[in-house]
């Protein structure tokens, strides 16, 4: 299957994850996709649209905790055979006989089993986190950063309307994380108090490796922004207007929209590229070859990357502490 066969409408108000899991659970529903067949890869959704890989991600986790799709690290997303419980039980027996061969008694796997069991239950147990950010290049940023706490499975949603217009539910959510600027836009919208207690504003600052980077640059060296959206380029310009008015770059193009002449002509000018710290993910082939091009011929590429403050972060941890402290004195 191609991203190309997945029609997705950009003005809808449904979310683009949402459409993607629809479109293929209806494939799957009138033997379009069968057991097996391979799912498109989240650089092909950006090729073909300019989706960001997270909003790719969160689409197949849907359909994994649907049943629908089996995701194999390291090979992709699949359809998933309605046949495989069957097919687990005959690959089980043929272990436990291979065990028996190799000479473990009954109570030896027996023992093994449930040592390994635990460790899947544990593994099981984790901390649900929903982000919610519009801009695709923090919601990246912020992911990185969230995947960091130990033991915790994060969920990006990449919204342009934060105010009630979703369809997800935000209750299955241990912790939502939403950009403090962004607050606002629940304002009005009627939220269960339940969610209300979930929600955690956070801030952002650029990294440390970002600043060093930024402190190389000579004032009045050319200086240019390659980005996916206005809208990160517009945070960046800003960010760096209150550091340095000498730093702040004038000309920004879209590696979402440009063609590789564009991109070509674009880089003739720059000393330094100030580019989103995912940009590797979400380039086509073709650009990161120009771009490979552009630091073999003495331009400075500038990854920027945001990490969530230190009084965020601080305040993560206690909502993590807190949730498997009550979760173990609940199981005991």
């Amino acid at each position: 299957m191609k991203s190309t066969d997945i029609v997705i409408d950009k003005s809808s108000d449904q979310p683009i994850y949402q459409q993607i899991a629809d479109r293929i659970t209806q494939s799957v529903q009138k033997g379009f996709l069968n057991p097996g067949d391979r799912l498109p890869t989240s650089q092909d959704f950006f090729d073909n649209y300019g989706i960001a890989r997270g909003t790719v991600k969160h689409a197949y986790n849907i359909l994994e905790k649907n049943g629908i799709v089996t995701v194999i690290q390291g090979k992709g997303s699949f359809i998933k055979d309605k046949n495989s419980s069957v097919q687990t039980i005959d690959a089980v027996d043929q272990y436990l006989d291979e065990l028996l061969t190799l000479g473990f008694s009954l109570d030896d796997i027996e023992g093994l089993i449930s040592q390994r069991l635990k460790a899947l239950q544990d593994e099981q147990n984790v901390f649900k986190i929903a982000v919610m950010e519009s801009c695709p290049e923090l919601l990246d940023c912020l992911i990185t950063d969230l995947e960091q706490f130990p033991n915790t499975k994060v969920y990006p949603f990449l919204v342009n309307d934060m105010g009630g217009k979703h369809t997800f539910t935000l209750r299955e959510y241990d912790l939502i994380v939403i950009m403090e600027k962004n607050i606002p836009l629940f304002l009005g919208t009627e939220i269960e108090h339940e969610i209300k207690n979930k929600i955690l504003p956070i801030s952002t600052i650029l990294s440390s490796d970002t600043l060093k980077l930024l402190a190389k640059i000579i004032p009045g060296e050319s200086v240019g922004i390659l980005c996916q959206t206005k809208r990160f380029a517009g945070i960046l310009k800003w960010e760096l207007s209150s550091l340095n008015a000498m730093l702040s770059p004038k000309e920004v193009l879209l590696y979402s929209t440009c063609s590789a002449d564009a991109l070509l002509s674009f880089l003739k000018t720059k000393r330094h590229l100030l580019i989103s710290s995912s940009y590797e993910q979400n380039c086509s082939s073709e650009q990161k070859k120009i771009l490979q091009a552009y630091e073999e011929n003495g331009g400075r590429l500038l990854p920027v990357q945001y990490t969530i403050d230190n009084g965020s972060a601080l305040y993560i941890e206690e909502f993590i502490r807190n949730y498997h402290f009550s979760h173990y004195n609940t199981s005991r």
